[in-house]
């Protein structure tokens, strides 16, 4: 929704207003529509509201620039994309009428609606219809717990004069990012490390063992460090504080433990499934702005569609047009295209569908622009489709776009996930199922006997042990170009999020949820925020996910059917060849194909010897083989180690060499 910069100086030097409006106007293509400043004197609690080149007139704001910040330790800085109420009335930082509480706010609180009528009961007034005055009002009816109440996504920072303290906040899974560098004398945080990196005092300097663990074991955005040292992310489901009293980042929501592995799943539980993935859609059709659907030709994304149409119909949420709109990434290439799925939806929903081709030479022309706004390596080219769609809503004038992300990490969606699924099974005693399971299970090539065992056994050993085997098999080939010091800081369970939910499925998934799913929320985010587009996720509904972690295995795989409540949920809802797909592409792109177009000149210039040596990071001879050799189709599997080393190689560029942490998006 927007972008949020903050920055305390607790050591009391004063802030300065040009670098406070610099950093927060990198925010700009999170929040083109309104900019907003706010300077404090954390100790007399003197503040002066002010505006920039972007904020609306009316509220007759003073220039923040004018201001020589003397005496201001403390600034906010906000930039907005309306959503709810697009009058000035929905301008931030936004405070309480006694001007005693402020906030920023990034994101959306879906059941602000119900919370206002609450907190209206209670002797709350509010005079905007925004979710943020909601906030404020929670706030200060329940304190630091409020965020218990919320059902959404979410980063802000509260600003509390009366008890001189920094409340910061992230939604229960990370939706929305909250970066933050903190040493003896300045705490700083922001929507993304851009807006740090334009703060001085705070280098564009590489972490070296987090780089590591991308190139060596593929694992990115998997701790609460980032590839920039010193900077860190919030974690998901976490809040903190900053003041007299100190309080580092503290959980405030988890997921309940199973109880019962080994019951049936019935009519009433795919029932209540149903209603609560509805409710979740419903929602999060609230907007003041055109609404759109991502849609791939898989289970999640054709789901969310088609109750959209029925919310739509049952309900006049609001949309701009008669139908509901849809945009799909498609390909000449047959194996990564989706399209006869996606059409079958089409036709079933009615939607107005766009369709977008990317292609090799699109890819290399913005790639540029794709990593200053990924800001980390990403690991494969499969966020390009992602952001080419995204481009193509915001052109068709659509500003929040619902989305398919998760439900493979509740569901247990990959195939990767079978021998956790297995090793359940034998936790709950079911030995009579774990055979014809395993039989059934849509694993390509079919499972034999002493693989699902072996498999199945490792993910009973100790989370660390079950990570370290993992990490060999993972390493095998990447670390061959890698070099040794690389080798030796990469950590595989670095930032280990594991925990024991009962059964080895659902730590497993617990786990994927805070760990495998937040490089696909950082995609999510930042190529909807490079088009200033909000991006909804239904199936990361907090009832959602408690309910289904609270059901029986057979919610998640049942006759070898991956997400089973959800297929049975949507029987009669979807087209059958689309419920029943047995086949999974993911998000997939013709990565090797475009990384082998004019003979693989991209990667020879990009990683040429210059380069590489310069670097000290991979080991010359190895990689100069393997890029040679890259345009030889045979040699497919060794194309996502090369683009990780490219990547890398493009995020130093964009972010470590110029020195200038994040120059402006060309």
């Amino acid at each position: 929704m927007c972008g949020i910069f903050g920055m305390w100086n607790r050591d009391g030097r004063p802030v300065d207003p040009v670098a406070l409006e610099r950093a927060t106007r990198r925010l700009y293509h999170r929040g083109p529509d309104d900019e907003g400043y706010l300077l404090v004197n954390t100790r007399s609690g003197r503040a002066i509201h002010s505006g920039g080149r972007d904020t609306p007139r009316v509220l007759g704001l003073p220039a923040v620039i004018e201001s020589d910040g003397k005496g201001f330790d403390l600034a906010l800085g906000f930039r907005r994309l309306g959503i709810l109420d697009l009058s000035s009335r929905g301008h931030q930082p936004m405070c309480t009428a006694d001007k005693a509480i402020w906030v920023v706010h990034n994101g959306e609180i879906y059941n602000y609606v119900e919370l206002r009528s609450e907190l209206s009961a209670l002797g709350h007034a509010f005079s905007t219809r925004t979710d943020t005055e909601v906030i404020l009002a929670a706030y200060r009816e329940w304190g630091e717990s409020c965020v218990a109440r919320f059902n959404g996504m979410w980063a802000f920072a509260i600003w509390d004069m009366g008890q001189r303290k920094l409340f910061c906040s992230r939604d229960h899974f990370g939706i929305k990012p909250f970066q933050f560098w903190h040493d003896s004398g300045t705490f700083a945080f922001a929507s993304e490390a851009k807006a740090l990196l334009a703060t001085p005092g705070i280098p564009a300097k590489p972490n070296w063992p987090i780089i590591g663990d991308f190139l060596v074991h593929g694992l990115v955005d998997h701790t609460d460090q980032t590839c920039f040292d010193g900077i860190m992310n919030l974690p998901p489901g976490h809040s903190m504080v900053i003041g007299a009293a100190d309080k580092p980042p503290f959980r405030y929501w988890q997921i309940s433990a199973n109880t019962n592995q080994s019951g049936p799943v019935g009519l009433r539980e795919v029932d209540e499934f149903r209603s609560l993935l509805s409710d979740a859609v419903r929602i999060r059709l609230r907007s003041d702005v055109q609404i759109g659907t991502c849609l791939s030709g898989g289970l999640d994304s054709t789901s969310i569609a088609v109750l959209i149409s029925r919310v739509k119909g049952d309900e006049g949420a609001q949309f701009a047009g008669a139908a509901q709109k849809t945009y799909s990434a498609c390909y000449q290439d047959a194996r990564c295209d989706e399209r006869s799925f996606i059409e079958e939806v089409v036709a079933a929903t009615s939607a107005h569908a766009t369709y977008v081709y990317p292609d090799s030479a699109g890819l290399f022309e913005d790639l540029s622009n794709l990593v200053w706004h990924q800001e980390l390596p990403f690991q494969s080219t499969s966020p390009y489709a992602q952001y080419c769609v995204m481009k193509a809503a915001r052109r068709d004038g659509t500003v929040v776009l619902l989305d398919g992300q998760g439900s493979d990490e509740i569901l247990a969606g990959y195939v990767k996930y079978w021998s956790e699924f297995s090793a359940a099974l034998l936790q709950a005693g079911q030995w009579r199922r774990w055979l014809p399971e395993m039989r059934a299970y849509p694993a390509r090539p079919p499972l034999s006997l002493f693989p699902a065992l072996r498999a199945t056994m490792a993910s009973l050993l100790p989370p660390r042990a079950t990570n370290a085997w993992r990490a060999f098999f993972r390493r095998s080939g990447t670390s061959m170009l890698v070099s040794r010091d690389l080798v030796r800081m990469a950590r595989p369970n670095r930032g280990e999020v594991r925990c024991d939910l009962g059964d080895a499925l659902s730590s497993a998934l617990h786990a994927a949820l805070f760990s495998d799913l937040q490089p696909l929320l950082r995609y999510e985010d930042r190529n909807s925020m490079a088009f200033s587009i909000e991006s909804r996720l239904p199936f990361l509904d907090p009832r959602l996910v408690s309910y289904v972690f609270s059901l029986p295995l057979a919610a998640r795989v049942e006759d070898g059917w991956t997400k089973a409540i959800l297929r049975r949920a949507m029987a009669g809802l979807l087209p059958e060849r689309v419920r029943l797909r047995r086949d999974k592409m993911g998000f997939p792109t013709p990565e090797a194909t475009w990384l082998r177009a004019d003979d693989g000149e991209f990667l020879r210039t990009l990683l040429d010897e210059s380069s590489v040596r310069r670097r000290g990071l991979f080991r010359w001879a190895e990689l100069s083989r393997l890029v040679a050799s890259a345009v030889d189709p045979t040699h497919n599997e060794r194309i996502p180690e090369l683009w990780r080393c490219a990547s890398v190689e493009l995020w130093l560029r964009r972010f470590v060499d110029s020195s200038s942490g994040a120059g402006a998006s060309t």
